[in-house]
């Protein structure tokens, strides 16, 4: 379980970084809007995976 919540975590994580290099690049680009949404909605979605992958890896540590 340990490892799976660890592996878990990682993958929210880099997902989430992803997210938001896309959302960044696009703004960067002058697109204000990412698939009908706003760019600063899209990267605030992916600093939220990176917050629960941080805490999904937290929670594998703690575990024995």
């Amino acid at each position: 379980m340990k490892k799976r919540l660890s592996l878990l975590g990682s993958v929210l994580g880099w997902s989430g970084v992803a997210v938001c290099c896309l959302s960044a690049l696009a703004k960067l680009l002058g697109a204000y809007y990412l698939f009908g949404m706003e760019s600063l909605s899209i990267f605030t979605g992916g600093i939220g995976l990176v917050v629960f992958g941080i805490m999904t890896k937290v929670e594998a540590l703690g575990q024995d």
